[in-house]
């Protein structure tokens, strides 16, 4: 076999080097593309973190936000009220003859299947009744039976211009007023005090009230609104 020539070999070698540059080329672009799909990739998986976290600080935010509305609706909106009393776990039967119970006023137990329709009263009303209708959210405001009249119209006008309110005198309480609610009461000295607002805003319809919402209308008839600023009846 003939060796080949210098000018042969040259040749040879300038052939492999140009049959060598394009695969170079492919290969040089084959690795260009790779990499713009693994920073393609990289970027997507980047989205899908960011996304996954902003859907996942979202439900947080959601669940934190139920947990302090239901907490909000379960507690006791009332616990900064000084001197409140609370009680825990009265009876709600239904009876049908009159009920001994341990507080004056009563705060909840057993008690009539008719409530006491709200607003103001002039006699004492059966305490049955109005327990009734504290189980439905409604709060009674008992009073002294001899406290001055102008005091007692200031009572009045509470239960006229709210709903959900029983006013009435009741013998025998140890405090000039006294608020009540289902589980909930309140002494007080005076009418003007300050407390017996933010115990209405707390305790009427309440969460502690077991038939919240319900109906202050059954038995009872309300003094009839005032009449050229008169109630239009004397005080016995």
């Amino acid at each position: 076999m003939a060796e080949e020539t210098p000018a042969e070999e040259a040749g040879d070698t300038i052939a492999a080097e140009e049959m060598q540059e394009p695969l170079s080329a492919k290969n040089a672009g084959r690795r260009k593309q790779a990499g713009y799909r693994s920073a393609a990739a990289a970027a997507a998986r980047k989205r899908q973190v960011r996304k996954r976290a902003f859907l996942a600080g979202g439900v947080a935010l959601l669940a934190v936000l139920v947990l302090g509305v239901l907490i909000a609706r379960s507690g006791d909106g009332g616990s900064s009220i000084q001197q409140l009393k609370t009680f825990r776990g009265l009876s709600r039967e239904h009876v049908e003859t009159p009920v001994i119970y341990a507080e004056v006023p009563p705060v909840g137990g057993n008690h009539s299947a008719v409530p006491e329709t709200c607003g103001p009263y002039f006699q004492p009303i059966p305490s049955e009744r109005a327990v009734h209708s504290m189980e439905h959210g409604a709060v009674w405001i008992t009073h002294q039976p001899f406290m001055p009249r102008s005091e007692i119209e200031k009572l009045w006008a509470i239960a006229r211009r709210e709903p959900k309110i029983l006013i009435s005198p009741l013998p025998g309480q140890e405090t000039p007023v006294v608020a009540s609610a289902w589980e909930r009461q309140l002494p007080l000295l005076a009418v003007d005090d300050p407390r017996l607002a933010k115990f209405i805003e707390a305790f009427r319809d309440g969460p502690q009230a077991p038939e919240r919402g319900g109906p202050c209308v059954g038995e009872g008839t309300p003094l009839p609104e005032p009449v050229d600023g008169k109630q239009g009846f004397s005080r016995p």
